[in-house]
Parts: structure tokens; sequence; C-alpha cells
């Protein structure tokens, strides 16, 4: 297997894609983004029919031209991806190596073929899939980063900006790559492992104070406790959040430290950014140039705009190593009815509400499984104010709370957590609250911090 350590792009390609994605979330009308989407989707299924045999045989009676091209497309969900990944790939050499064993070689930004960044996702059921993106759209990934830094007035200036990143330190991650891909002259970077002691991010946080903080809203509400401490003593002008839910506990303690609210972003390994929060802060907007997102019900139908789907269908508009269509991920959406009163044209997505596979079923009184969400946990938590961190497990003999908190509020966390429960008549499960010190992060994989972790096929995960 041959690798080769290269740096990154130029700073130039970068900076014009950037550019160009910004441009368009910000100007685009809603006909003009309708028009390139089908564009990009019509090329997108042409290119994989004509190079993946997975796609050839798959979309061999799809029409290309078709209006409703994209209704005609077939789901895909994780296993088959998994399964099909060596057909699915349009470079026949990719199917000749061990991309496990090269991802698991890697120790920074090595390029396989000195073309191809490979990346591993394990998502929360343990198994593994692995994405591929060519250079060209790896450029088209970074560019969500730094449309995002120009959209937030982080754009390349004198003095420099600093940029802080908190996120995943292993190469396997796509968040770590896109940490090593985005430089530029125009800012000094510095990236911390969300894996990192609390005391170690303070002390190289205050070393460097950064204008652009970005990381998973855990550690944002952690540093924010930090900040309201005394300890850590940083001003970011713009404090950036994604890959795990941002509750609205998180977002006030992160506004409370810093005097303003958090930008989310959403993405994912399988597509790179796919929206980012204006400053009107009503909910993320969609990079529709890059991908499709649908947000659908349990048996793949659309949901209205305003409701809660049970799935999201992202295809990937860039990728054509590795096409990416129709893509299944567990993700709760609800899509804005209305407008963003910012005047942008794009649509919105109003919340993400964890993921289908962390709604617990716990029986009611009358013995009947029923569909716990997360916010039943997150709201009667969050309401404690003493609390500062949570972690809720199910277990097979009930629910385990582990709480950081500045006092002894376990009885009131329990009673408040049984009132909510009691809405759906939940009576009956027993609920353990346990202060500690500290919640440790899951060792081996990308720091990210699940609130709340259902259990699965009879095993807690």
């Amino acid at each position: 297997m041959s690798t080769e350590v290269v740096g990154p792009h130029s700073a130039d390609a970068h900076a014009s894609a950037a550019m160009d994605l910004a441009g368009l979330f910000d100007k685009a009308t809603r006909r003009e983004l309708g028009a390139i989407q089908a564009r990009k989707l019509r090329n997108l299924v042409t290119h994989a029919r004509a190079h993946s045999p997975f796609y050839a045989q798959r979309l061999r009676n799809v029409d290309p031209d078709a209006p409703d091209l994209l209704r005609r497309l077939p789901i895909l969900d994780k296993a088959s991806m998994i399964e099909n990944l060596p057909e699915i790939l349009t470079d026949d050499r990719l199917r000749t190596v061990d991309l496990g064993m090269h991802v698991d070689g890697l120790t920074g930004d090595e390029l396989l073929f000195d073309e191809y960044r490979v990346m591993a996702s394990g998502g929360t059921s343990g198994t593994r899939g692995f994405y591929v993106y060519d250079r060209i759209a790896w450029v088209e990934t970074v560019a969500s980063m730094g449309a995002a830094a120009i959209l937030l007035g982080m754009a390349p200036r004198e003095p420099k900006v600093r940029a802080a990143t908190v996120w995943a330190a292993g190469s396997a991650h796509m968040s770590a790559r896109i940490a090593m891909s985005f430089q530029s002259p125009a800012y000094e970077r510095l990236s911390l492992s969300a894996m990192s002691p609390a005391a170690e991010m303070v002390a190289s946080l205050n070393d460097f104070q950064p204008d652009w903080l970005s990381c998973y809203p855990s550690i944002a509400a952690l540093l924010a406790e930090e900040q309201m401490a005394g300890r850590l003593k940083i001003s970011p002008q713009v404090v950036m959040t994604t890959s795990e839910q941002c509750t609205p506990g998180m977002r006030a303690r992160i506004a409370d430290a810093w005097g303003s609210e958090p930008f989310n972003t959403y993405a994912a390994t399988e597509a790179g950014g796919i929206a980012l929060e204006c400053d009107h802060h009503g909910g993320m907007h969609l990079f529709e140039t890059q991908v499709l997102i649908e947000v659908v019900d349990d048996d793949g139908r659309p949901v209205p705009d305003g409701e809660a789907g049970s799935r999201v269908l992202v295809t990937n508009l860039f990728n054509r190593t590795q096409p990416i269509i129709r893509f299944e991920l567990t993700d709760i959406v609800t899509m804005a009815a209305e407008p963003c009163s910012c005047g942008r044209s794009s649509r919105r997505i109003k919340a993400i509400d964890g993921r289908s596979d962390d709604i617990m079923r716990l029986p009611d009184v009358d013995g009947t499984d029923v569909p716990v969400h997360p916010n039943h946990f997150a709201e009667a938590i969050e309401s404690v104010g003493a609390v500062l961190a949570y972690q809720v497990t199910q277990a097979e003999d009930g629910i385990d709370v582990s709480i950081v908190a500045s006092d002894d509020v376990a009885e009131i966390v329990t009673e408040r957590i049984r009132a909510n429960l009691a809405l759906l008549k939940v009576t009956q499960t027993p609920i353990r609250v346990a202060r500690v010190e500290r919640i440790a992060r899951p060792e081996g994989h990308s720091g990210k911090f699940k609130l709340v972790q259902a259990r699965r096929n009879g095993v807690g995960r």
C-alpha cells in the first residue's frame, strides 16, 4: 500500500472555494439554488452509474433527466454502505487495498495513492464505515469551514485571526483532517484534542487567546464553566459548536460566559459541512449547493417542514469517488417552516434533537413500551442550575444518571426526571442519580460525547 505525506492544497484553492460557497450561501435565490442542485444531482447520478459497479446495477433503470430524479433514487443505509463499499467506490485501485489498515496507520494527513483522504466513522453501532475523498472533493469539504469563517466575520485580516479548535485528534476523523487542512498564512491556528484534560485546555487557550473558538458543545459548555470560575480568561468573538447536540442549557452557559450565543453547525463524515447558524440564531442554513437533505419518517416518507422526522437522507453533491446518494442518518431533524429573518433564501434546520437511536423505550403503567425522547431527560436535568454536566445511560434494570454538580442535587434531579417520565405514564422504571467529579469521554473514539445513551438490541452502549 502506497502512501505519501503531502501538504495541504494551495491556500488560493481553498480561499477561492470558500469565497464562492459563502457568496452562494449569502446571495443565491431559491430558483438558483434549485437549479444548481438539480444539475449537480444529475451529474452525480450519471457519474455513479458509469464508474461505480454498485450504482451501475442499482440505478440501471433510473433516468438522470427525470424531473423527479431524487424521489426515484433508492435509500442507502449504513449496513449496505459497509457491505458494498468496494463496489461503490469509483477507482479500481481502492478495491485492492485494506482501507482499515491504511486508516489505522495514519499519523497525519497522509494521502492514499497521493490522491485520497480516507476517514472512518464508527457512529453508535460500533461498526466502522470508511469514507474516501479525492483532492477536488476535499477542497469542497474544507470550503464549508472557510465559508463559515467568512460568514461569521472571521475572514482573513490583519492582525491575523487566531482560530482554536477542540475536536477529535486522530487522523481517522474528519474534524481532525479538516483542522490539518485548514491552513492559511492569514490565520494563527491552535488544535487541541477533545480528550485533553480541562486544565491543559485552559492553559493552552489562555496562552493562545483565540478570536474564534470551535469545539463540541459539551466542550464549549465545560470551557464556559472554567471561564465563569475565573480559570479560563479568553474573549473569543465567535464560538462555533459542532458534531453533538447543543442543548438550551449548554447554549445559555456559553452565552453567559462570553456574552453572545454560539453558532451551531451541522456536519457529517458522509457529507462534510451541511448547515451553519446565522447571526439571527434561528436555526442552521443548509449549504444547499453542497448537499441535498431530506427529512423523513421511519418508512422513508417526507416529513412536512415544522415537524420532526426520525431519519435524514443526505446526498453529497461533490464526492465522485464514493457517491453518497440518499444515505440514511438517524438524526432527529426539524426543518423550519418559515423564512429566516436574516433574509437568506436557503432552507433552514430549526432543531436537531439527538438521534433516533438515542430514544429509549420504557414500559408505561400498562406494560407497553413507549418511546422516551432525549429531551425528556435534558429538560429535567438542565432545569437544575447546579448541574454542570451530565450523562444518562439506560441499563438493563433502570436508568443511571451521572451528574457533575456544584451542590448535592441528586434528589432534585431524580424528582424532575420522574415528573417528566410520568407525563408518558412511565412510573416504574428505577432512576439512579449519582454525583461524580467528571464524566469521561469515550476512549479510542472521536471524543464526541453522548448525553443520552439508549440500549440497542438489548445491550447498553
